[in-house]
């Protein structure tokens, strides 16, 4: 590359463009880089990351080659026309726009013109800008969603994306830094490609819909079992060799829908009643949205999860052990409710509480505990809760008869509610991953919800179906515990810390599409809205990537 103000006058004369300096056109960058916007709308972010790009290189564009457009920016257009491979709207990088201005830059070439300076750096910017809005959206998401969604704290991936684009350009290798910028996780990989094939199924014109009020189970005949084998055959769930028997509810039939029930987070009875209608009706329109949104969920995790890890996922109402990538157990949870979510978010765990005290939450302690006491004055005598004073180590306990209940304002009630070890809502085990949100994972009293297939029941924690299988993994690292000592323990029924050797992650995911380990793909219902709510920010005309 000349240095500055060096011609780019060739042997055989000059055209217009040609008789430019470098002095020019680092000129023109330097007074749109003083402006400030952008020319990619639905990436504001990258403005700072054009700002230090060109800072860096002094202003010299970065898209010129041998006194022509770089081979590279083709590489670049290229994958923005594929970007809907990822989940990404390629309309949002302005293709046409750059295209146009290639052919104007090509015009001025030939027929020479004043103006070549301005479309030059316009060019020259408009193609930098997409690729810094291009990498930001494919490796980290189109959003923040910590600026956008309650309780959602991302861990969104750490990526150099300037010194990304100096590395490309200098190694020619622009379509090859952009492929590498996506996440790894397979979970990822396989979204991209089911991606695709529900796109197809789409092209295709996706599947009939089942009528309103329509129940059939095996032995049922008619319209309708034709209708869901059909349904059944196009996702997977039934052999097409099926189709043409008859319109019979078999066993065949009766086993495909208990398949698609599971896959579907729902009652695997393999009737088809309403629940399991509205499922089968759910269009591959919202399908392919879905997996569009959880694959941006997957943008907003670290690069590695490590090789061990406790995982829950939020919709699926699980909990799954994984080492090595693998899952080695899994467990069924009881999350949030709706208007008392889980909150997404990681955090290590660092020690278990065996026989745990319940702090209850001011929230529990307004709504239920006080409207309690008011009717019966013996009541946290009678559930062995203690009050005291405040919420510090050093509170004092407080008789409850000595306080006037009737006179207790519920919202600004100034004491702390702690129920002794034994029964209560925590069971005999928690694990406990300090964070700010105060949500841990717990045992329950309350095992019978874990025979539901929806469990949105608690106050924010996650309560686990097998507590002391949970609790023999967390520990085994440390020779002095086992599996029996842990019961025995629990059993003398006094309350005990025990720190683990090593802390374990733990994330709190959302996820309403996935993979199971036999290469099935799941489907859940957005249980907190927040498949609904993603698609709403990224339909606002200002683009929350620019706040991203």
């Amino acid at each position: 590359m000349p240095p500055v103000g060096t011609s780019l006058k060739p042997v055989n004369g000059p055209s217009p463009l040609e008789m430019l300096t470098y002095t020019d056109v680092q000129k023109a960058i330097l007074n749109r880089l003083k402006v400030g916007n952008g020319f990619i709308k639905s990436a504001k972010g990258a403005v700072p990351l054009r700002e230090r790009f060109y800072t860096e290189r002094q202003f010299q564009p970065a898209w010129i080659r041998d006194k022509m457009v770089s081979d590279q920016s083709q590489k670049l257009i290229q994958v923005l026309k594929e970007a809907d491979r990822e989940g990404l709207n390629p309309a949002d990088y302005r293709i046409d726009q750059i295209e146009s201005l290639l052919v104007q830059v090509k015009q001025r070439q030939n027929g020479g013109n004043s103006s070549a300076v301005e479309t030059w750096a316009d060019l020259d910017m408009m193609l930098t800008d997409a690729f810094f809005a291009y990498g930001t959206h494919v490796s980290k998401g189109r959003l923040d969603p910590g600026k956008w969604f309650y309780q959602w704290i991302p861990y969104r991936r750490s990526v150099d994306l300037v010194q990304v684009l100096t590395e490309a350009l200098d190694k020619k290798n622009v379509e090859g830094a952009l492929k590498n910028l996506p996440p790894r996780y397979p979970a990822y990989a396989q979204l991209r490609t089911e991606l695709a094939n529900y796109r197809q199924l789409a092209a295709a014109g996706g599947w009939a819909t089942i009528p309103e009020k329509t129940k059939i189970k095996k032995g049922s005949t008619g319209h309708a079992v034709t209708l869901l084998k059909h349904r059944l055959a196009i996702s997977g769930d039934l052999d097409a060799a099926a189709l043409g028997i008859n319109d019979h509810f078999d066993g065949r039939l009766q086993g495909a829908l208990q398949r698609f029930q599971e896959r579907h987070g729902l009652n695997a009875d393999g009737v088809m009643a309403e629940e399991t209608r509205k499922a089968l009706n759910f269009s591959v329109e919202k399908r392919i949205r879905q997996i569009e949104w959880n694959m941006e969920r997957w943008r907003w995790l670290p690069d590695e999860l490590g090789p061990r890890y406790v995982m829950v996922n939020i919709p699926d109402y699980r909990l799954f052990v994984v080492e090595n990538q693998i899952t080695v157990m899994s467990m069924k949870t009881v999350v949030g409710k709706s208007a008392q979510p889980t909150p997404v978010f990681m955090d290590n765990m660092s020690y278990l509480e065996l026989n745990p005290t319940w702090n209850l939450p001011n929230s529990i302690v307004a709504e239920e505990m006080i409207p309690k006491v008011k009717k019966d004055h013996d009541y946290l005598t009678k559930k062995r809760i203690r009050i005291y004073s405040n919420w510090t180590t050093k509170a004092k306990e407080i008789d409850p008869k000595t306080i006037d209940w009737a006179a207790v304002n519920a919202k600004k009630f100034p004491y702390r509610m702690i129920q002794d070890t034994g029964v209560n809502p925590l069971g005999r085990i928690k694990f406990m991953f300090p964070n700010q949100f105060d949500v841990y994972l717990h045992d329950t009293t309350q095992k019978g919800l874990f025979q539901r297939s929806k469990r949105m029941y608690s106050h924010g924690c996650i309560r686990v179906e097998r507590p002391y299988d949970l609790g023999e993994w967390v520990l085994r690292d440390d020779t002095a515990w086992s599996k029996t000592r842990l019961l025995t323990e629990i059993k003398k029924g006094k309350r005990q810390v025990v720190n683990l050797p090593k802390p374990i992650p733990v994330y709190v995911i959302y996820m309403t599409a996935w993979f199971d380990t036999r290469g099935h793909i799941h489907f859940r219902d957005d249980i907190y809205d927040y498949d609904k709510s993603l698609e709403k920010v990224l339909k606002m005309s200002n683009s929350p990537s620019g706040k991203g």
